[in-house]
């Protein structure tokens, strides 16, 4: 399994958990990556993963969820949010967007073209 695979499987599944912990009825997943989502709707996980999908799973099937693909290019949230992790080498968790994200939400919002 090549790394962007292993880290992108893993980033999915601790969001995943972290709207479980928070308690989120209601889910929409935005990946940049194609294969994780095609493993994820074709039920074909790898199997380093199995054991946690089937745990996550049960989460899901009692929820409206979906997964959906979006271009890299105009993921500028994410993209700040990255940039800033790695800058400050810290992880954090918010439960509403920081400041310096809050621009690029609202282009988001009113579809506003950034390419």
């Amino acid at each position: 399994m090549k790394p962007n695979f292993f880290a992108d499987f893993s980033a999915l599944f601790q969001g995943i958990e972290i709207a479980k912990e928070k308690g989120v009825g209601r889910l929409w997943i935005e990946c940049d990556s194609i294969a994780i989502i095609e493993a994820i709707k074709g039920r074909k996980i790898p199997w380093k993963f199995s054991q946690k999908w089937l745990i996550l799973r049960t989460y899901l099937d009692d929820m409206l969820w979906k997964i959906t693909h979006i271009f890299r290019e105009v993921n500028n949230v994410v993209d700040l949010l990255a940039k800033k992790a790695v800058y400050s080498r810290l992880t954090n968790f918010w439960d509403s967007p920081p400041d310096y994200v809050r621009t690029a939400i609202t282009w988001d919002l009113i579809e506003y073209k950034r390419f």
